[in-house]
């Protein structure tokens, strides 16, 4: 990636190809290799890296709009963009000696589970880790991957912990509804000796001197990005629809069409106050943090809900398993398991908004 315009341009052509290999990505259940080299190729997979290790170092509303992009052409292929793109903004977070080991390469892939499944006994410098870890997305295309972990014996916030993939045993273990080509199986490793350095809680600050990209807390930014791919599967959905809609499904697409982009409009909404927060150097307050994350819940659960009642609006023409509506149908169903966008946030979220009221 040699500017952000760049990226961003180059998709015009790659989103016809990888919308060519979609069915192939699915029937595969996770990234073919070359595709995968492609997208390293154009710099996805580092959008969120720091400009100094090489990466596009892109700003929160370009990221969403790069993934939205990348949905309409295959869901399995955004969501592994989105998984690897947001642990790039952990190179902002490590030892610099480290961030640099593993995000410095141009061909660098990195992907991972911070749900801390691992644990860790301190040895040395370091620890020795071992774990299994699941949902593990894009993991056979990573050249690095991220586990979370707790350290035998310590309280406190679980760590991260990064080692290359070869260290590492793939489980074929995934068989969704949807989102089938993301690869999400589980990996497993031996004890394994990890240095510090190469570790990071999950309370971390970004280094002095970050960029205000990272003012993002790296799991708000990936809640935004799963839900831009909802967003972008919604807009499938309706393209679909909209290209045999007749006079008994009009009024039904028209009010799921507004439903759609009014939390669209609320997700873009919140990101740009972040990102002027940001900009002035200011840290996130934790009600804007919440309004982030609300912002994401429920555009990526509209989406998945918009997606359903265009199928069931198509009658017949919904019921396909691998057509382009029933594909995005399964793909939207499926993101909203992940922790990030749960309906169970709802009343966390609600108690940090309108505790003071």
């Amino acid at each position: 990636m040699t500017s952000n315009t760049n990226c961003a341009t180059d998709l015009s052509a790659l989103l016809p190809a990888i919308a060519a290999e979609a069915s192939a990505i699915e029937e595969l259940r996770r990234l073919p290799a070359q595709l995968a080299a492609t997208l390293a190729e154009h710099g996805l997979f580092r959008m969120l890296v720091p400009r100094a290790l090489g990466g596009g170092e892109l700003t929160p509303v370009e990221v969403l709009d790069v993934i939205e992009r990348l949905a309409t052409a295959d869901g399995s292929v955004a969501w592994c963009v989105m998984v690897c793109a947001t642990t790039g903004m952990l190179a902002a977070y490590l030892d610099e000696e480290a961030a640099s080991e593993i995000f410095g390469s141009p061909a660098a892939i990195v992907g991972g589970v911070a749900a801390p499944r691992g644990t860790g006994v301190a040895s040395g410098e370091g620890f020795e880790i071992r774990g299994r870890w699941s949902w593990a997305s894009a993991s056979a295309v990573c050249t690095w991957l991220m586990g979370g972990f707790r350290v035998d014996g310590e309280g406190g916030p679980a760590r991260l912990a990064f080692f290359p993939a070869a260290q590492v045993r793939l489980l074929d273990d995934w068989d969704p509804i949807g989102l089938r080509g993301t690869g999400s199986g589980s990996f497993e490793m031996p004890a394994v000796y990890v240095p510090s350095r190469r570790t990071s809680s999950l309370l971390a600050k970004p280094r002095p001197g970050s960029s205000p990209v990272y003012a993002m807390p790296p799991a708000v930014m990936t809640a935004l990005c799963i839900a831009s791919v909802g967003c972008g599967l919604a807009g499938v959905a309706f393209d679909e629809v909209g290209a045999r809609i007749d006079d008994a499904m009009l009024g039904t697409v028209t009010a799921g069409w507004a439903r759609h982009r009014a939390a669209r409009a609320l997700l873009r909404e919140q990101v740009a106050l972040a990102w002027e927060k940001a900009m002035s150097g200011d840290t996130l307050p934790d009600l804007m943090v919440a309004h982030l994350r609300l912002s994401a819940v429920h555009a990526a659960r509209t989406s998945a809900e918009e997606c359903r009642v265009l199928q069931d609006a198509a009658g017949g023409a919904g019921v396909p398993f691998s057509s382009r509506l029933g594909r995005c149908v399964r793909d939207a169903q499926t993101l909203t398991a992940h922790a990030l966008v749960s309906p169970r946030l709802h009343r966390q979220l609600g108690e940090q908004m309108f505790a003071a009221r």
